[in-house]
């Protein structure tokens, strides 16, 4: 397989294989999200939404780091791991009505939000907005909503709205997306961002626990699936029918587009 060599960069110091699969997407979002878009310093409030994952992590410690107030959202059951790394508060991302609840007592604690980091549906994502200040960022990672942020930009033209695709911008500008990569591993390198808890599976004995872990929704971090070099597995899939859930999705439609790569008709 033939990869863009602005794609690559050195291992940081001290990650291993593992813990440097979750760079490129987990930590690349976050930063460019949070450093170099909203450029976090410490008179912000921010709300991070789905803060014990990946991305939520490693926004977390960009976030402390710069001396902002971090409001997180997640399960009930991951509140007191947050709090522990330091997130100032954390609301149940499971009830509209909790996380609005929750979300008007931080704003009472702390301030206005400055900067909100979305990933969650379109309940959530108006009541964030109507407690972000005027002048604020609104930084946006899923493309589900794409029509309700484009509403919402004409409701609300005093936010500076972000829509990241950090897949089109490895695409179409590969260097700037090199320069992001670089500097992101530097920043691993010399602690300013620290490794993130990891699920391991083995990609083909468990593969399907590894996602039934995401799907029941309980996972802190990020879930890798990892393939031994001397396993040779090679099966002839064209011989199969195969059915993709949710396949206009993204997971859905890079499926579908392997599968059609490898001869599956």
């Amino acid at each position: 397989t033939n990869v863009n060599a602005a794609h690559c960069c050195n291992l940081p110091l001290g990650f291993n294989l593992v813990q440097g699969c979750t760079v490129p997407v987990v930590y690349c979002t976050a930063f460019w999200a949070l450093h170099d878009l909203v450029r976090l310093s410490n008179k912000d409030v921010v709300l991070i939404h789905n803060c014990a994952g990946g991305v939520g992590l490693v926004a977390v410690q960009i976030a402390k780091q710069a001396g902002a107030k971090v409001v997180g959202t997640a399960s009930k059951e991951k509140t007191q791991f947050l709090l522990d790394l330091g997130v100032d508060a954390v609301l149940n991302s499971r009830s509209a009505a909790d996380f609005r609840q929750g979300l008007a007592e931080a704003v009472n604690s702390f301030g206005k939000l400055t900067a909100v980091l979305s990933s969650l549906s379109e309940e959530f994502i108006k009541i964030s907005i109507g407690h972000l200040d005027n002048g604020g960022a609104f930084v946006e990672l899923g493309k589900r909503y794409a029509h309700v942020i484009q509403q919402l930009r004409a409701e609300r033209p005093d936010i500076v709205f972000h829509e990241l695709a950090l897949d089109a911008l490895a695409a179409n500008d590969p260097q700037r997306f090199h320069d992001l990569l670089d500097e992101v591993c530097q920043k691993i390198t010399c602690g300013f961002l620290r490794s993130l808890p990891i699920r391991l599976y083995d990609f083909y004995s468990d593969f399907k626990s590894a996602f039934d872990q995401l799907k029941t929704g309980t996972n802190v971090g990020k879930v890798v699936l990892s393939v031994k070099q001397e396993t040779d597995k090679r099966i002839d899939l064209g011989a199969f029918t195969f059915i993709i859930t949710g396949g206009t999705g993204g997971l859905g439609v890079e499926t579908a587009n392997v599968l059609l790569s490898s001869g599956v008709s």
